[in-house]
């Protein structure tokens, strides 16, 4: 079985427990979309400098050009022009404990491209019903075809099956770290 499939496979409950975490609070709402961008913003400054110093990064089409977490910033700099005090969590570098070889740069990146996909449903939504609010990271990337060069170069890599079974485990780890912040951040907003 290929890479792509078991990491769908093997992710799928996560990532459906993470679309019905987000999905909690309306995106379409100021503070959803908020929360949203926060948790998106408190996560992918720590990955992408990461997949940036990993050589087998580089090595997928157009790499440097996939990166989000200044869209994220750019969007909320423009929902909270003169910033916020209510930041989402702080998660710590112990969070990312998962972050260490060509594998694992298989799995956070699938997560990632994923999470682009998700963006384009979401950016139709939310211009729809909320046209006043920043979707630039939302449609970052629409036009270009990432996702079917993220699969082309996931197919050509020589993976193993110690290689995929780590690309799972990373990938599996980027939900949790996601899943993670949303419940740290929200016993924060209950108390």
């Amino acid at each position: 079985m290929q890479a792509l499939e078991q990491l769908k496979i093997h992710t799928r409950h996560l990532h459906e427990t993470l679309d019905a975490n987000v999905s909690k609070n309306d995106v379409t709402s100021e503070f959803g979309y908020k929360r949203f961008l926060k948790m998106h913003a408190s996560i992918l400054p720590t990955l992408e400098p990461w997949l940036m110093e990993q050589p087998a990064f580089h090595t997928l089409p157009e790499a440097a050009s996939r990166l989000r977490a200044s869209c994220v910033q750019a969007d909320l700099a423009l929902m909270e022009p003169s910033g916020s005090n209510d930041s989402f969590v702080d998660l710590g570098s112990g969070d990312f404990f998962f972050l260490k070889n060509n594998a694992s740069v298989v799995g956070v990146s699938y997560v990632l491209e994923g999470s682009r996909l998700g963006g384009v449903y979401l950016s139709k939504k939310i211009k729809k019903l909320r046209p006043d609010l920043p979707t630039s990271f939302l449609e970052h990337g629409q036009g270009k075809t990432y996702w079917k060069t993220f699969k082309s170069w996931v197919e050509a890599l020589d993976m193993t099956a110690h290689d995929i079974r780590e690309a799972i485990i990373s990938a599996q780890d980027v939900f949790l770290v996601y899943l993670s912040a949303i419940e740290q951040d929200r016993s924060r907003h209950v108390q």
